[in-house]
């Protein structure tokens, strides 16, 4: 209602005067009919009408005397009144010409005076617009007449302009209904017509009926100022096309982004299956075309996140505001539901910003081997980087658990040189069974990641992973993480995305650093080395949840965790058969390995001849320590005080005397 109720607004001075237009004046043969009528009463009057109507098509001013004579030589004569009248409004005196208008329906109801009088009160006069009230008794008088000259096209023109100037937008339709129907070729009827498709916003319709009309004679004004309003667009529709193409972008470029992460992902399981021509894992040929690739979409992924904030808080604060709207125009104001939607909006746009300026945490990742300590170990680094021909690691932090990884920290501007901090993280509970070159072949597996530079980058993408789960926490803790919260779907949908795009840019990089591993010493190391380190990742976290449990439940010490044998011992077929799920287990697109058993079968079709055996390969990896017992009872302490920290439970180091 609002926008039809603008559209007439903005023509309704144009209505008017379109309106005035159509009332022409008295045709040659009325003119002789009407002066036989007069003659009859008064022939010096019929002559001096005749001469009157003659002067006015010339000038009205001129023709006013006459009519003046006219109506003292026959006051009854109703048609000499309403001419008399239109040349008043015609020269500017509005209140005389009304009143001239007024006597002559007193005089003769006929429907050419109402007409007369319906016209010269809804109609300007020169500067002089009609008062509301003189719109209006004119819309009342045109409806009244049109019963007596239902097929009058000057009256139905009338009656098309009042009822635009009322907002009566029913007797607009049914008006224009009527003009088209009673003049089907009359330039104005299109011209109404037009403005009556532009107030239900079908600007086509509008436009092709402006061409019609034109065509037939519709003036050069009509046509402009309708053509105009069919393809000229209001700063609201503007706003709404310009929202309509961003939002039709932003979801096509997620849609895009998840594509390619699918297209990608196919060429790299394609890649992986392929047999290198040279030994090595460096990217050569298609794996660093596909490397490239992968990089270029994570940075449009994560150029797309940060793009993509902005929108959202836009998106949500116009959603909440629209919601709030509609709530003022019904008239129910539910208060707790409008409370409801503003804070979720406030959570939304905090948890927003809020992600956007989060940083990652500088601690380390372990605990910190010293320099000169371990020498045996920091031996068999070197010797495993002088392999792979890259930089050894510069630190290496132990954790309590099963993980072996690489990193480097430090600056963008210093990952590019040589002053980053390599850090090799070796967790003790991965060591326990595992020899000395399947270790070596994991370590060269992480090396190569340094050698191929896959942790020199990812900064930005570390950012976004940030920043979403931070944007996602804040939703969720603050009670925002709905359905229909525009920044929650997202969320959802660009982690979906990420995921499959970095994920697979992760597991091309896994199977480059499996080459690395397989070409410094052979399949089969590497085949024992990452089967012993899911073997034990599985193994020693059963373990250790059956010790924990064993001790708290018990109140008993706990020395060392990796080498107390609780009393219910392991479930062996249970470890067995997780094990062999997962070697075996199909990997979904946002795993960031591939599953071993391929791994295996890729490795060992690179046919790298194996060096001979040494004595030291044999040897146990607990060996690069010089004390074991040492080692396993500090991080037996480390998960006692966390078990204390975290849950309030102490378990005492030894048992009580």
């Amino acid at each position: 209602m609002i926008r039809r109720r603008g559209w007439l607004i903005a023509f309704n001075f144009l209505l008017l005067l379109m309106a005035a237009d159509a009332g022409g004046g008295v045709t040659r043969e009325g003119a002789a009919s009407l002066s036989m009528r007069l003659r009859a009463v008064n022939p010096a009057a019929a002559d001096t009408f005749a001469l009157a109507l003659e002067v006015a098509e010339r000038n009205e001013a001129r023709a006013v005397p006459l009519f003046e004579s006219v109506t003292r030589l026959a006051p009854g004569f109703g048609p000499g009144w309403r001419e008399l009248g239109k040349c008043l409004l015609e020269t500017g005196r509005r209140e005389p010409g009304l009143s001239a208008l007024r006597r002559a329906v007193e005089y003769e109801k006929s429907p050419e005076n109402y007409t007369a009088l319906v016209l010269g009160l809804a109609n300007p006069t020169g500067s002089t617009m009609p008062t509301e009230s003189e719109v209006n008794q004119a819309a009342s008088l045109c409806r009244l007449t049109l019963e007596q000259a239902p097929d009058d096209v000057e009256l139905l023109t009338a009656a098309c302009a009042l009822a635009g100037k009322t907002d009566d937008f029913e007797w607009l339709e049914e008006s224009v209904d009527r003009l088209r129907k009673e003049a089907p070729d009359e330039p104005l009827g299109f011209y109404y017509q037009g403005i009556l498709y532009l107030t239900q916003n079908d600007k086509e319709a509008a436009l092709a009926v402006a061409e019609r009309g034109h065509q037939l004679g519709m003036s050069g004004e009509m046509y402009r100022a309708l053509k105009s309003a069919a393809t000229h667009r209001t700063p609201m529709e503007q706003g709404a096309h310009l929202t309509q193409i961003v939002g039709l972008t932003w979801v096509a470029t997620l849609a895009l982004l998840f594509l390619l992460g699918s297209l990608l992902s196919a060429a790299a399981l394609r890649a992986a299956r392929r047999v290198p021509r040279e030994t090595g894992g460096r990217a050569r040929g298609l794996d660093l075309a596909l490397r490239q690739l992968y990089r270029g979409v994570i940075g449009t992924c994560c150029l797309y996140y940060y793009v993509s904030q902005p929108l959202l808080i836009l998106l949500v604060l116009a959603l909440t505001a629209g919601l709030v709207y509609l709530m003022f125009m019904a008239r129910h104001l539910p208060i707790k539901l409008i409370l409801i939607l503003l804070g979720g909006a406030a959570v939304t746009v905090y948890s927003i910003l809020r992600s956007l300026f989060v940083r990652g945490r500088a601690g380390d990742p372990g605990v910190k081997v010293p320099a000169d300590g371990e020498p045996r170990l920091r031996a068999v680094l070197d010797e495993v980087a002088g392999r792979v021909g890259t930089r050894t690691v510069t630190n290496v932090y132990l954790t309590p658990g099963t993980e072996i990884a690489v990193m480097e920290r430090g600056g963008a501007w210093t990952r590019m040189g040589r002053g980053s901090e390599r850090c090799l993280i070796l967790g003790i509970g991965a060591l326990d069974g595992l020899r000395l070159r399947p270790l070596k072949a994991i370590l060269a597996h992480e090396y190569g990641h340094f050698s191929n530079r896959d942790t020199a980058g990812g900064g930005m993408a570390l950012a976004v992973r940030r920043s979403l789960m931070t944007s996602a926490y804040g939703l969720a803790n603050g009670g925002a993480s709905n359905w229909f919260n525009p920044a929650w779907i997202f969320l959802n949908l660009f982690n979906a995305v990420f995921l499959r795009v970095s994920q697979g840019a992760s597991r091309l990089q896994e199977v480059l650093a499996d080459r690395w591993a397989a070409s410094c010493y052979g399949a089969p190391a590497f085949r024992q080395g990452l089967s012993h380190v899911i073997d034990r990742s599985i193994r020693f976290g059963a373990h250790t949840n059956s010790v924990l449990s064993e001790v708290i439940e018990r109140k008993s010490a706990l020395g060392n965790l990796y080498t107390y044998q609780p009393a219910s011992g392991l479930n062996e077929a249970e470890v067995q058969t997780a094990v062999e799920a997962a070697m075996t287990r199909e990997p979904s697109p946002y795993d960031s390995h591939p599953r071993p058993v391929d791994r295996f079968a890729w490795v060992e079709a690179l046919e790298v001849t194996d060096e001979p055996p040494t004595a030291q390969d044999d040897m146990p990896a607990w060996g690069l320590f010089d004390d074991r017992e040492a080692v396993e009872r500090f991080f037996t302490d480390l998960v006692r005080k966390n078990i204390y920290r975290q849950h309030h439970v102490d378990i005492p180091a030894e048992a009580a005397t």
